[in-house]
């Protein structure tokens, strides 16, 4: 199933509380809320670009450019979704104008697809840690 299909299928509410429950628990295989070195909300912006650019391994130009291959897409997609929830302070808008000057609706989207991918892609999860240890466990 598609992740727009289940995502039509949740908002219509025809699947059950099982569900929901899955996904609470597939959810917090993911959960940034405890780093092992430092303090949630230390990565600026910048940071994360450089971090998610260098695991990727995509230069940051190609990172902040246009282009929409998925090589390309959920890098930045996932550098979004961190800035989310990394960087409290910062707005979608914000957001947005740090990752190429994308738009608030698009930020949304990006953290709505990381929530979901990142509960089924082993891959992504992998990229998403060692992000998340580049950012935070560097030095130990």
């Amino acid at each position: 199933m598609s992740y727009r299909e289940e995502e039509r299928r949740n908002a219509s509410g025809t699947e059950g509380s099982s569900v929901r429950v899955q996904d609470d628990e597939a959810s917090r295989s993911h959960d940034l809320s405890a780093p092992r070195n430092g303090s949630l909300g230390s990565a600026t912006p910048q940071d994360i670009l450089h971090a998610v650019a260098e695991e990727s391994g995509i230069s940051l130009a190609l990172l902040l450019c246009a282009r929409r291959d998925r090589k390309i897409a959920r890098p930045r997609q996932l550098a979004m979704y961190l800035m989310r929830k990394l960087c409290f302070e910062l707005s979608l808008a914000k957001i947005g104008a740090n990752v190429g000057g994308r738009d608030h609706k698009t930020v949304m989207h990006a953290c709505d697809l990381m929530d979901y991918l990142l509960t089924r892609d082993r891959d992504l999860q992998g990229l998403q840690q060692r992000v998340f240890d580049r950012l935070y466990c560097e030095g130990l």
